[in-house]
Order: C-alpha cells, then sequence, then structure tokens
C-alpha cells in the first residue's frame, strides 16, 4: 500500500480581522483604565502637564509608531506587507525602485562602502538617469553617496528638496481625497454651501497630512545623512555604513508618522486603530498551519468578548456615559470570522467566499428593485418599432419540411379568451428564451426532443435530441429558527448572507466526506444516467462531476457550497440556507401534447446521499454560528427545529428525517438545454443554437434556432439565477447581432432588429385582456399601461422572439419583421 500524500492546509486569512479586534480590546482596556486613572488624578488634584501630554498624544504616539514599522517594513521587508500597500506606498513616496534596492543592499551588506562588491552599476545608472556624475554611485568613489541620489532630480539641497516633496505629494493626495469628498457632497442634493466648504476644507487638511508625511520621511533620512549623523557617528566608511543601514531609514520611518498631529484629534485615534493591525501583521506569519489556527481563534474570542463587556463609552470629561451601539452588520461579520469565514467587500467580482450584505437589484435613487422590467423594456417602451402584445401565448414552433435540415418557419400563438390558434411566420430567426422549466415544453411540443416521449404523445418528431428537458438541477431550501434575547430594539432590512467554503461546513469532518465523494463518482454517475434511462451518459457525467469536485473541494481556490441567510427581527432570527451544488440531477418533460398542460417534474432531491450530508452540514453550521460569540449573546433557544426535536448530538438519520420533512424547492432550476456538445448531452451549441434545427432568413437560407436564459447553463451557479439569466440573454443578443447585420434605430437600442413586437400575458403586465387583442387595427402599444414585468421566482417569462412578415389570416394585419411573443405559464 502506497503512502497517501495530503496538502498542508494553511490558515491566516482571518488574520487582519484577528488583530483588528484584538486592537480595539487593548483600546478599551486600556482606555477604561486611563479613564479611572484620569478621575482619581482630576478628583485629588492631582492632574499634571504631564498626564496631559500623556492624554493627548497617546493616539498620535500609536500611529507614529505604527507607520514606523510599516515603513521599515516597506524599505527592508517588502514580503510582509500585502502587495497592495507596497505599490500604494511607492507611489505615494515616488520612489526610484534602483535606490530602494541600494538601501537593502546597504543594510544586508551586499554593498559596502569602501568595498568594490559588484554593485557600482546599480546607482550609477540611476545617476546617468538623473544627470548626475556615474562615479556618485559608486561605494568605493563616493562614501557616503550624495544625498541628491536620495533627491532624485531635486538638486543637492535637502531643504529645497523636502518642499518639493510636499508640493509634489500634496497635488497626488489631494487628487485622491479631493474626488471622494465631492462625490460625498454630490451625493446628497440638499448639501449647503457650508458643506461644500467643509468638503473643501477636509480634502485640503488630508492632502496636507499626507504630504506631511512623505516629506517628514525624506527630510528626515537627509537630515541623519547629512547633519545629525556625522556628528554623532562620524564621516568614516563604518560610521556612513551604519547610517545608510538603517539609522537614516529609521529616523525617517519614526519621525513621518508624527505628520499626524495635522489631523483633528477625533481622527487620530480613528487612524491610529486603523493602522495598528497592520503594523502588528508585520510581527507576525501571514499563513501558518491549520491545526495551530485554535491559537488565533482564542485571541479572537478573548478580544470580542472584552468588546462587547465595555457596553459603555466615557466622553472627555466623564461626566456621562452613553451607551455603545454596535451595529448587526459588524456583529454578524466577527461571529463569521470567528467560524473562519472572511469579510467579502464584494460578492459579485468572482470569488464568493465570505460574508456580505445580501446583493439585490436595486435602482438607489428611486430605491426601488431594478428587475428585468426596469433594465431592459422601460428604456426602449416609447420606441416606434417596440410594439407589445398582451395576453398572447406561445403554442409551438412550426417547421419547413423541404429542407435538409429541420427549418423554424414561425410560431403558433394564442390570444387569451380565443379558442383559434394562429401562426406568425419568420423570415429570420426564431427565440425562444422560456426558463429552464418551459423551454423543454416549447420544444417537445414543437417535436424537438426524446423520440421516446414524443411518440407517447403522438406528436411527429422534428428533430431527435433526447437530453431535451434532462439535466434538471435544483437547490433544496431549509430554514433555522432562535430566539432573540439581545437586539429586541433591532430594525432595518434582514439582507445579511454568508457563503461558507466545504471545509468551513464540515469542518473536522472534511478529509474524510472529500475522500468519500471522491470515491463515489462513478457511482453517483451511474445512478444518475440509470434514473435518466441512460438519456444521459454516465461516461459524460462523470467528467461533469469531477469537475464539480474539484470546485467544491479544492484546497486553494474552493468555492462556496452554501448561502446562509440571517434575518434578524425584534423577537427572532431566522436563517434560512441551501446546498449550492447538488450532484443529483432530475429532468422535466411535457405529459400532453396539449399546449399550457402542466409538465412533469422531478428534480429528484437527495437522490445521491453527498447532497443530503451538505444540507445537513450547513445546518450544524448555523447552530454553531448562533452559539458562537458575539452573535451568541444576542441569540436565546433555538426554535427550529429546537432540540427537543433534533438533539445537539444527533445522528445523521436523525437530521436528515428533519431535513426532508422540511425541505422545500429553492425555485433556482438551471441546465435542462444544457450548452455541452451534442455527444455529451448538450441541447445548444456555443451560439445558443439549437442542435439539428434551423431558423429560415430573409434570404430563404437556413440559420440554426436560439435559445436563451437559465435552461442553457449545464450545471447549477452559486449566486441567484436572475444574475446568471440576464447575463445568457444578453450575452445572446450579442451572439445574435454579431451573426447577422441587423438595422438598428438608435445607437442605444438594447438589441439591433428591425422591429421589435413583444407579447406579454396580462397576468404579468396588469393589462386588460381586450386591450391588445390581435383584431385591433393598430399596431401602437397602448400608452397609457403601464406594465410592471416582475421576476418571478426562478421561472422566467416564457419569451419568444420572431423575426416576422406575414398576414394575420384572421385581421389581414400585416406583422412587422419582429416579433417578440411573452408569457408566463
Amino acid at each position: 500500500m502506497g503512502v497517501e500524500f495530503r496538502p498542508t492546509r494553511f490558515a491566516g486569512r482571518t488574520l487582519d480581522l484577528t488583530l483588528f479586534a484584538f486592537t480595539r480590546a487593548l483600546d478599551c482596556m486600556i482606555g477604561e483604565l486611563w479613564a479611572t486613572y484620569k478621575i482619581r488624578r482630576r478628583n485629588s488634584g492631582r492632574w499634571s502637564r504631564l498626564d496631559n501630554s500623556i492624554s493627548s498624544l497617546s493616539d498620535p504616539a500609536l500611529f507614529a509608531s505604527s507607520c514606523a514599522l510599516i515603513m521599515w517594513a516597506f524599505i527592508y521587508m517588502p514580503a510582509r506587507l500585502p502587495s497592495a500597500y507596497n505599490k500604494w506606498i511607492k507611489s505615494a513616496a515616488q520612489v526610484d525602485s534602483r535606490l530602494l534596492k541600494a538601501l537593502r543592499y546597504c543594510r544586508y551588506g551586499e554593498l559596502k562602502y569602501g568595498v568594490d562588491t559588484g554593485q557600482a552599476s546599480l546607482l550609477g545608472d540611476m545617476c546617468k538617469d538623473y544627470g548626475l556624475p556615474y562615479e556618485y554611485g559608486d561605494p568605493t568613489q563616493s562614501i557616503p553617496f550624495p544625498c541628491e541620489l536620495v533627491h532624485m532630480g531635486s538638486g543637492p539641497n535637502c531643504e529645497f528638496h523636502a518642499l518639493s516633496r510636499f508640493y509634489k505629494s500634496f497635488f497626488w493626495s489631494a487628487s485622491m481625497y479631493l474626488p471622494l469628498n465631492l462625490a460625498l457632497f454630490l451625493r446628497n442634493p440638499k448639501s449647503s454651501k457650508h458643506t461644500l466648504i467643509h468638503s473643501l476644507q477636509s480634502s485640503a487638511r488630508s492632502s496636507a497630512f499626507l504630504s506631511t508625511f512623505v516629506t517628514l520621511f525624506y527630510y528626515g533620512i537627509c537630515l541623519t545623512r547629512t547633519r545629525i549623523g556625522p556628528h554623532l557617528f562620524g564621516t568614516s566608511a563604518h560610521a556612513c555604513q551604519a547610517i545608510d543601514s538603517g539609522y537614516a531609514i529609521g529616523a525617517g520611518c519614526w519621525i513621518c508618522g508624527w505628520s499626524v498631529l495635522m489631523e483633528r484629534p477625533k481622527r487620530r485615534t480613528e487612524m491610529g486603530l486603523f493602522v495598528a493591525p497592520r503594523a502588528l501583521a508585520i510581527l507576525l506569519p501571514r499563513r501558518y498551519r491549520w491545526e495551530d489556527q485554535w491559537v488565533e481563534k482564542a485571541v479572537f474570542a478573548a478580544a470580542t468578548a472584552v468588546v462587547f463587556t465595555f457596553t459603555t463609552y466615557i466622553d472627555k470629561d466623564h461626566k456621562h456615559e452613553e451607551p455603545l451601539i454596535c451595529r448587526f452588520l459588524v456583529l454578524a461579520t466577527l461571529t463569521y470570522a470567528a467560524l473562519g469565514v472572511p469579510w467579502n467587500r464584494d460578492v459579485n467580482d468572482g470569488g464568493m467566499v465570505g460574508y456580505n450584505r445580501y446583493p439585490s437589484t436595486y435602482d438607489r435613487d428611486l430605491n426601488i428593485r431594478y428587475d428585468a422590467g426596469r433594465a431592459y423594456y422601460y428604456p426602449v417602451a416609447d420606441r416606434k418599432n417596440l410594439h407589445i402584445y398582451a395576453n398572447t401565448t406561445a403554442q409551438r414552433l412550426t417547421w419547413r419540411r423541404d429542407t435538409d435540415t429541420p427549418t423554424a418557419e414561425g410560431v403558433e400563438v394564442l390570444t387569451n379568451g380565443s379558442n383559434d390558434s394562429y401562426v406568425i411566420s419568420a423570415n429570420r430567426e426564431v427565440i425562444i428564451s422560456a426558463g429552464s422549466l418551459a423551454s423543454p415544453a416549447i420544444l417537445e411540443l414543437s417535436g424537438v426532443g426524446n423520440p421516446s416521449i414524443l411518440n407517447k404523445y403522438d406528436i411527429d418528431v422534428v428533430v431527435d435530441l433526447p437530453t431535451v428537458g434532462e439535466n434538471l438541477q435544483d437547490q433544496t431550501h431549509n430554514g433555522l429558527g432562535f430566539q432573540n434575547t439581545g437586539l429586541t430594539n433591532f430594525t432595518g432590512g434582514a439582507g445579511f448572507v454568508g457563503y461558507p467554503t466545504a471545509a468551513d461546513v464540515f469542518g473536522s469532518e472534511f478529509q474524510n466526506i472529500s475522500a468519500k465523494v471522491l470515491e463515489s463518482l462513478p457511482e453517483y454517475a451511474a445512478k444518475v444516467s440509470a434514473a435518466s434511462g441512460n438519456v444521459t451518459k454516465a461516461a459524460d457525467l462523470l467528467k461533469f462531476f469531477k469537475l464539480q469536485y474539484e470546485l467544491i473541494f479544492s484546497s486553494t481556490h474552493p468555492v462556496p457550497v452554501a448561502e446562509i441567510l440571517i434575518a434578524p427581527s425584534a423577537h427572532s432570527f431566522t436563517s434560512e440556507y441551501w446546498a449550492l451544488l447538488p450532484f443529483s440531477r432530475g429532468n422535466v418533460h411535457i405529459t400532453s401534447s396539449v399546449p399550457g398542460t402542466r409538465v412533469a417534474i422531478n428534480p429528484n432531491y437527495f437522490h445521491l446521499d453527498s447532497d443530503a450530508s451538505s444540507q445537513i452540514a450547513t445546518a450544524k453550521f448555523i447552530r454553531s454560528l448562533y452559539s458562537t460569540a458575539p452573535l451568541s449573546t444576542l441569540a436565546g433557544s433555538e426554535t427550529r427545529p429546537g432540540l427537543s426535536t433534533v438533539a445537539e448530538d444527533a445522528a445523521e438519520a436523525e437530521w436528515f428525517e428533519w431535513v426532508k420533512a422540511n425541505y422545500r424547492s429553492n425555485f433556482h432550476p438551471v441546465a435542462t438545454a444544457a450548452m455541452l456538445p451534442r455527444e455529451s448531452g448538450g441541447v445548444v451549441d456555443s451560439k445558443l443554437k439549437v442542435y439539428g434545427a434551423a431558423n429560415e432568413d430573409e434570404d430563404g437560407e437556413e440559420e440554426d434556432e436560439e435559445e436563451a436564459i437559465g435552461s442553457v447553463d449545464e450545471d447549477m451557479e452559486e449566486g441567484l439565477i436572475i444574475s446568471s439569466d440576464d447575463e445568457d440573454v444578453e450575452e445572446g443578443q450579442i451572439i445574435s447581432s454579431d451573426d447577422e447585420d441587423l438595422s438598428t434605430e438608435s445607437p442605444g437600442d438594447i438589441r439591433k432588429v428591425n422591429d421589435l413586437e413583444v407579447g406579454v400575458d396580462g397576468r404579468m403586465l396588469g393589462a386588460d385582456p381586450k386591450e391588445r387583442a390581435p383584431e385591433s387595427n393598430s399596431t401602437e402599444p397602448d400608452k397609457n399601461q403601464k406594465p410592471a414585468l416582475r421576476h418571478t421566482g426562478s421561472v422566467p417569462a416564457t419569451v419568444l422572439g420572431v423575426a416576422a412578415k406575414s398576414s394575420n389570416s384572421r385581421s389581414g394585419i400585416e406583422q412587422p419583421s419582429k416579433l417578440q411573443l411573452v408569457t408566463h405559464k
């Protein structure tokens, strides 16, 4: 038996947050002790000038010492700082990289005065670039290097160099601070002239602070090299080496942070507590063994306990006490961090792991949800070539049979209240965009699908495409509840969400679960294939399952495996959740040849044991969340399922009974018309074209039929499918526009079309069924109609786009060259 090597797991991604909590805890304790000391000294009449100086200079001293450590690391230990920190400091300091390298070489003995170490060319080339003699950079000829090198082109005078640094840095800083302050000013339309003046003053003050910081850093170096250092240490080669290998830089590092005295006293405190955790991080390893994380957890737990114990603060005169208001977002962030789930500033940037506010589509100015109607329809609703047919339902496609490839020639539609359907012919394309549940039904009713299903309902087989409706994936939804005993005055929304990884959820069982799932993948593939009647092939499924496994159980770049909502109210906490990436697969198929008949939906929930394990492990993780400080200080007893229903140490079988009895669909169905190679079970290709079918363009040439929206996604995604659905539609528009040279009415059109006709089910738009009946002699939309198109669950509105130019057989109206029908089934 061979030796199994497992990759070493490292911790440390939450270190910054732990150090933040640690410094806040120290601030609470020291502040309380100092306040007590201050009261005693003042009451006894012994409060001195020294005490007053210490009180006023403690925050600047914290900032200055933290900055000294950070700047020292920037010069000599850049690897101890995040790369973004290094880049920002280098940009602010406007320092030549060759000078930085020379300083490091000088400190570590690779560059020595009076000794030829082969480094003369490093600063010699720099001298050439700044118009200085080459020998200035030779350590055997220039002992020490002239300060002109440090000045980098500002001349030999150190004071002039300091002034030029201030000038350059001030404008660099203003370019950063001024837009930020003006943005805050412009954000409020009711801002007064006084507010504008305050914004400008704040920008000037902050710019002066930062430019003084840079100036003092360089001038501290120059003073030590040319004024103070030679008097203290002499001018020998050894003394110059000592000055340039640490003393000069140390002086600049220590003096620069005192520029904080230019800021307001309250801001000094904030700035000191902001930089202190970063300075402490320099002294600690950024990554360490996973087994040693208990130390960090213990520090974090102790620190948060201290912070939340100090529920009051004492003002500067200690005349009264006021409550310290801790926002729930911060509280929940600290709790998640204690369990290893970090704060995620943007869950939409490609890395979803972490905790944040729940992402929503809002129009911030109007304070309303920004749905597909407002985003895509309203902006072009008044276009002359855009028309709406309300209360019109698409039933099936019609086909030309005189071509080698089945070619869609139109769509059979039915108006609500009528028993007679009619056909709208197409001369360019038919686009099916009906969601994961309705798209397969339209295809099957049109003769595209599995022959055994089509023959069962006496539907002629137009395209033999067995995987239509297969590969259905959906998530399962459960929820836990807890009493709220510590936040009874909570007001606000319930928009808090966590995205933990498999390592977070499974904890100590992670390695065992990972190995078990990997070993079971062939069995899963065979089982899913058999459930589909071997329509989906086990070999193809195994390839997809391996990719899914690598995403879930990656040791370097894992994706979230669960989504957890926290909804606080005045009396309770509710945490709904769902496992994000199920391995189980199901299907959706028609049950009749009559359009409008309900389809058969079989998601096969918990068909595979790994899905049940994920759902159960997430529930256990939520229990841990509410029993971890500081959230545990607010949460009371569990109300759902409750320890009497599922005990604390309940076996997995007991958990599963509760999960099965209480779960529901999460309404996120995907993948029933997968974008995959046809031989791998695909229904559409990479350009959204349905395999084996075509459209007819204006010249009678065949073009592939198109499909869009969530049914084409081959696998479940981590976020809400409204995001990927909108993206699918936009990508489909781009693909179709690239494939065809369609004229456009205006540069701002969402979709390049000759003319677009939209029919929307009246239940969605609130239209009167009589308003847009085909018998009308007008093709213009009702201007008084106020549509309110909404995204309903995860079943998008059925949308068929038809490039058409035909006569309505019942009204004699010539239809425009584009028709898009929308209905909600």
